[in-house]
């Protein structure tokens, strides 16, 4: 019984990489349409574009930037789930991964950095990539 019980401990998937579940996270949210979780799954450089783009100074409050953020439950066309979001583990370090997934039904490569209060999304590093499986 010990040998069977140690035996099935190790079974099952491994753990996801957290970067991969900041990114999944991120738009998860847009679909549910939670602004002020899409702007806290950002990234530093993502959320002073956004801060800029819906017209707040650059540190603004995550509510005051949430309340001028459009997001609207159902928005999965931005990205296309039959393609399941991985790891680039060839262009990744310990603070900072690529994450391949697909926005607008193409392959992108999008960073996810560590922060001090964990992974999160630079949206606005987005590179396509070329010749992609997705």
């Amino acid at each position: 019984m010990a040998t069977l019980v140690a035996g099935s401990l190790g079974c099952g998937p491994p753990p996801k990489d957290p970067a991969v579940s900041a990114f999944e996270g991120l738009f998860g949210a847009m679909a549910r349409g939670d602004a002020e979780r899409v702007h806290a799954l950002l990234g530093p450089e993502s959320r002073a574009a956004l801060a800029a783009g819906v017209g707040l100074a650059l540190g603004a409050e995550a509510e005051a930037v949430a309340e001028r953020l459009v997001v609207r439950p159902g928005w999965t066309f931005i990205v296309d789930r039959s393609h399941r979001a991985r790891l680039d583990e060839s262009r990744s370090t310990d603070d900072r991964r690529i994450v391949i997934g697909s926005l607008s039904g193409r392959p992108q490569a999008i960073p996810v950095v560590r922060t001090a209060d964990g992974w999160r999304v630079e949206l606005v590093e987005a590179r396509p990539v070329p010749n992609a499986d997705g």
